[in-house]
Formats: C-alpha cells, sequence, structure tokens
C-alpha cells in the first residue's frame, strides 16, 4: 500500500511539472523595437494583470486596451475577457522584458487584480459601489482618487496598495509583509 502511494504520489508531480513546465526555466527574452498594439476587448469592469507590467487605467466611454511591448512578446501576450474580467497574462514563460505598458479604458471597473510584479495605476476618478482590490506577491495597485460604497482588500505577499478618496466601509487583510496606505 505505501508503494502504491509513493507511486501514486510521483505520477501526480510529474503531470503537474509537465503541466506547469511551459512556465519556469529561462523563457522567451523579449527581443526587438517596443511597438504599441491595440487589442479588440470589450465588456469588461475587472482587470487581473498576471505580468509584469504598468497598467494605466483610466475611466471612460470607450473600452480600449492598447499595449507598448517588444515585437516577438506580443504574439504571446493575451488580453481575454472572462466573465467580465479582463485577464492579461502571457502564455508561455517570459524572462526578461523591456518595460511593459497596457493601457486600459473602460466605463466603470469593481475589480482589480495583480499577480507577480506588475502597477496597476489608476489614472482617473473612479467610483463604484462595490471595490474590490487583490494582490498576490510584489505587485502594487495605486488608487488616488477612489469614492466607493464598500472596499475590500488582500494582499498575499509583498504588494503595496496606496488607495485615496472616500469609502463607506473597508475590509482589508494582509498575509506577509505587503503595505496599505490609505
Amino acid at each position: 500500500m505505501r508503494y502504491l502511494l509513493a507511486f501514486m504520489l510521483l505520477v501526480g508531480l510529474f503531470v503537474i511539472g509537465k503541466r506547469f513546465s511551459c512556465h519556469f526555466g529561462p523563457g522567451i527574452k523579449g527581443e526587438g523595437p517596443v511597438k504599441t498594439e491595440s487589442r479588440s476587448v470589450s465588456g469588461f469592469h475587472a482587470v487581473d494583470l498576471s505580468i509584469s507590467a504598468n497598467a494605466e487605467i483610466t475611466v471612460s466611454d470607450q473600452y480600449r486596451v492598447e499595449i507598448d511591448a517588444q515585437e516577438n512578446l506580443l504574439p504571446i501576450l493575451k488580453t481575454e475577457v472572462e466573465d467580465g474580467t479582463l485577464r492579461i497574462y502571457f502564455e508561455e514563460s517570459v524572462s526578461h522584458t523591456e518595460d511593459l505598458v497596457v493601457r486600459i479604458s473602460a466605463p466603470s471597473f469593481d475589480a482589480f487584480s495583480v499577480a507577480g510584479s506588475g502597477t496597476v495605476h489608476v489614472n482617473s476618478p473612479l467610483r463604484s459601489e462595490k471595490m474590490n482590490l487583490n494582490i498576490s506577491g510584489s505587485g502594487n495597485i495605486l488608487l488616488p482618487d477612489g469614492d466607493f460604497g464598500t472596499l475590500r482588500s488582500v494582499i498575499a505577499g509583498s504588494g503595496d496598495l496606496e488607495i485615496g478618496g472616500r469609502t463607506e466601509a473597508m475590509e482589508a487583510k494582509i498575509a506577509g509583509s505587503g503595505d496599505i496606505d490609505a
């Protein structure tokens, strides 16, 4: 029985390793000039940033996503809307790149999530009945002017959250060495 359990554990680890092997190792190095590319996405009210990039957020009547990245990275940089959330991620491991910038506009936002070392900077006043802010890793969310009914924030890691404005109720959780400046 002990050998069967050990064998099943090894098989499980092998399967998990194969599944995620494309996200480890040296990865693709950004090469070529920085190009700007517009993406055709709409219908989102939340942003999930899973790359090391600066995401500049603006409230606007129009949906817009524009990316500044090295030429060879644009085809593997994905921007997809799923259940109202704009997900930004690389489909392959990337090891080094020049500064990536993602400019995002939408009529309203109610959630921002950063996984890794990216930064979300909201450049215009933001109003929402409910706002959720999540950082997993060393990322940052900068929201200098907000007006919220309820604000929920979670930091898991060493990320920083800077919030200005007002809220009727706030729930904040930190697991790690992160900071919240509100």
